[in-house]
């Protein structure tokens, strides 16, 4: 089971653009449609952005109702 593994590389990060990513970078990948821990990151993260990145909440927003939040 997935839960009981801990923190593991799971997915593999690219850019859309082609770029490199930065190799000091550290990622969390969450997948929201099936994951209620994720879904509540996302929560968290649309209330601590919504001031400063109010079109990055507002479309967080949208996706969470698309998965029925």
């Amino acid at each position: 089971m997935d839960e009981e593994q801990g923190l593991y590389g799971k997915y593999k990060v690219v850019k859309t653009n082609g770029e490199a990513l930065d190799p000091n970078a550290i990622y969390f990948t969450l997948r929201i449609d099936t994951d209620k821990h994720a879904r509540a990151a996302i929560r968290a993260y649309i209330e601590s952005c919504k001031y400063e990145q109010p079109e990055l909440a507002e479309d967080l927003e949208r996706v969470m109702r698309e998965v029925g939040e």
